[in-house]
């Protein structure tokens, strides 16, 4: 029973989905990661073949790809708080957003393309001569044997036999010769289609990884409004119901306790709003929309059911704000005088 206690206790926002928001920030950082590591590709191999100097194009792509991440995640994260609090956009902020996220995105995109060519091994390729080297060392043999067949000869002229034995090697040399063309062609043919299917899967991978990279910067823009969403909700949440208690329960914002000596005013009830005479003047509990978020399907129901108790006639009142404490400015000005002792005057218009 304390398990499911804890388990169907309901509990601020912000301990409810810590976990997740440590799970987002850490993933906004890989974002972050994979998005300079893919974008240090193009500018790296560029600077490398314009400075010629590996030394000097790691330092420059190094301290530029940090001060782009770091510029893109800051006015990312202001961009969204302001949205989220103030419910608006500066253009000029808005217009840093989507140029440092256009350069980023741009830069990742093709350096993931980069890195894929540069850093995918050679096809590997066969070598014909392996193959050909027996057929070669016959044809070798039989060209020796050829020409010692030809020194045969008979008062100036080739041997009978000896013209037989040329005949004969002469066609295993043709023999040897075709199979070797043979062979040559078909590894040629292999090495040629090693090198397109080579040439195939390089451009899927590059295209495959750059489309991950897309999806990356669009993911880390997700973390970064998640981040905000997540710290307003929380802020929204503390200033609707109260701080959280160290122990975890929620403290009371309204004192319980009425004041000693206190003359409490009792509102008069009509149509469901208070109505307070305490200084001649009527004053109204008119029902307010709450602080918060502009959810689109918040009923009436929604609104009345954010009440508290007055904290000078401990009487509930639907309250318009996080800070309000009274139910309307009759037990604010009661109470007042209870703190003060002294009676609040109303100001009269001069006359003539």
């Amino acid at each position: 029973m304390d398990r499911l206690g804890r388990k169907f206790t309901p509990k601020p926002y912000w301990k409810n989905y810590a976990l997740l928001r440590g799970v987002v920030l850490c993933s906004s950082y890989l974002f972050n990661v994979l998005s300079a590591a893919t974008a240090a590709a193009l500018v790296f191999f560029s600077l490398r073949s314009l400075l010629g100097s590996d030394l000097v194009a790691g330092a420059i792509t190094g301290a530029a790809l940090v001060a782009l991440e770091l510029v893109k995640r800051e006015t990312g994260q202001r961009f969204f708080h302001d949205l989220l609090q103030f419910r608006k956009m500066s253009p000029g902020l808005a217009g840093v957003v989507v140029l440092m996220m256009g350069l980023s995105t741009t830069a990742s995109y093709f350096g993931s393309k980069r890195a894929v060519t540069e850093f995918t091994p050679p096809p590997v390729t066969m070598r014909a001569d392996s193959l050909t080297a027996p057929l070669m060392a016959q044809v070798s043999a039989a060209d020796a044997q050829m020409k010692a067949a030809a020194q045969m000869k008979k008062k100036g002229v080739v041997t009978a036999s000896a013209q037989r034995t040329i005949e004969r090697l002469s066609k295993q040399k043709e023999t040897a010769l075709a199979e070797v063309a043979r062979i040559q062609a078909r590894t040629d043919n292999k090495n040629d289609n090693a090198e397109t299917k080579h040439e195939v899967s390089t451009k899927i991978n590059a295209n495959g990884f750059a489309a991950i990279t897309l999806v990356s910067e669009i993911l880390l823009l997700l973390c970064l409004w998640y981040l905000q969403f997540y710290d307003y909700r929380s802020f929204v949440e503390f200033c609707e119901k109260g701080s959280e208690a160290a122990d975890g329960s929620a403290a009371d914002p309204v004192a319980t306790t009425k004041p000693a000596g206190a003359t409490v005013a009792k509102p008069i009830t009509t149509n469901g709003h208070g109505v307070g005479t305490s200084n001649g003047v009527p004053i109204t509990n008119e029902v307010r929309r709450p602080i918060g978020f502009a959810y689109g399907n918040r009923t009436t129901e929604t609104v009345n059911a954010n009440q508290r108790q007055c904290k000078h006639c401990q009487q509930p009142y639907i309250y318009g704000h996080a800070r309000q404490v009274y139910c309307n400015d009759a037990c604010r000005v009661a109470s007042w005088e209870t703190r003060t002792g002294r009676t609040l005057q109303k100001q009269r218009s001069g006359t003539g």
